[in-house]
């Protein structure tokens, strides 16, 4: 039961500390003087109604409400720095638009507690059957009814699930019917995946089956395409002996040049040592130096045949070396790096 209420900074009220009797009390004054204001506080600290911050005075600081009961419990509304109820030394936060559920335990009071000026008298007013639900809502009969109604609910409930799936049961059964011939259905269906796992292997084998033909037309075009190169490898080891042989009479040659100089030479120098020891030579030995020299006049004769060979030779292996050159440039051009038939790297040949 309420014994004192505080009201502060709410509405007209700065500062009220109203006691109440036990039993009803009645609040009475003049238009004005703050008789519904302390309803409203009542109802602000009981209910959390009002909301927002209209009922908040002018004077400053924090609003409140506070209730005291008989017990000396004191329960407060708050709002200034913080929005919160008080219940002794606790404080509750963050509720919302709800009361906490320890204020409304120890207030257990609901809107037939305080009534207004304008509100209908209690009970007179209402109907036979409004008067008899009340007071089966006071002595918590209306909890064996809202159970009854609720048991009977169920039951309703469940008899329709009963009664649906004793359908759907039924349903089920004609259609298993149709499932009668199943495992016969499982044999073709297991015949069925092993004929699709065999075509998808056959299929995967004429993949590849394709494109080893594909592989091998394209191998087909290169070949036709390089048997030009192929062709020339004859002339190119023709060449390569022309070459050779070419080279070995050039490096002939070349020893003959040195015996042709070297004996150009010794010639000067017979003529020279001839000049100076004529005179001294008897006949005999100056016969026998015209022979020695009419040898060697025609080993020089055939020095010079051989060396006219030899120029020959030079010039003819010159234009040997040009053409092989031009077949050179012409061979390393047409034949590739990599050999289109194993796809090796090719020495190339000098």
């Amino acid at each position: 039961m309420i014994k004192k209420v505080y009201i502060e900074n709410f509405q007209s009220h700065k500062s009220s500390e109203l006691e109440f009797d036990k039993g009803v009390n009645v609040i009475i004054g003049e238009s004005d003087s703050g008789k519904t204001s302390i309803l409203r506080a009542l109802k602000w600290a009981i209910f959390n109604r009002p909301g927002g911050e209209d009922f908040i005075s002018n004077w400053g600081g924090e609003c409140s409400a506070t209730i005291e009961l008989d017990n000396g419990t004191c329960i407060s509304r708050c709002k200034g720095k913080h929005n919160k109820y008080e219940l002794n030394d606790m404080e509750f936060l963050a509720f919302g638009q709800d009361v906490p559920d320890e204020i409304k335990s120890m207030l257990n009071m609901n809107d037939i507690n305080i009534q207004q000026q304008m509100d209908s008298i209690f009970l007179l007013s209402k109907t036979s059957g409004e008067i008899t639900a009340y007071f089966n809502k006071i002595a918590k009969l209306d909890k064996i009814d809202i159970g009854r109604s609720n048991i009977d609910s169920a039951i309703k409930k469940i008899n329709q699930n009963i009664s649906s799936s004793t359908s759907i049961i039924e349903n089920k059964n004609k259609e298993l019917i149709q499932f009668e011939n199943l495992e016969s259905l499982q044999n073709e269906l297991d015949s069925l995946i092993r004929r699709e796992t065999k075509l998808t292997e056959i299929q995967t084998k004429i993949s590849k089956v394709s494109k080893l033909i594909t592989s091998f037309e394209n191998k087909s075009i290169e070949i036709k395409e390089k048997s030009k190169i192929l062709e020339t490898e004859s002339l190119i080891d023709v060449l390569i002996e022309l070459y050779t042989s070419q080279k070995e009479k050039a490096d002939k040659a070349q020893r003959l040049k040195k015996i042709a100089l070297a004996y150009f030479y010794k010639k000067q120098s017979i003529e020279k040592l001839e000049k100076k020891i004529l005179p001294e030579m008897d006949i005999e030995e100056l016969i026998k130096l015209v022979d020695k020299s009419k040898i060697n006049r025609q080993q020089l004769i055939n020095i010079r045949n051989l060396y006219k060979d030899i120029t020959s030779n030079s010039e003819a292996q010159e234009t040997t070396l040009k053409s092989i050159s031009e077949k050179e440039k012409e061979y390393k051009k047409n034949f590739p790096e990599i050999c289109p038939l194993c796809d090796t790297v090719l020495p190339h040949k000098h």
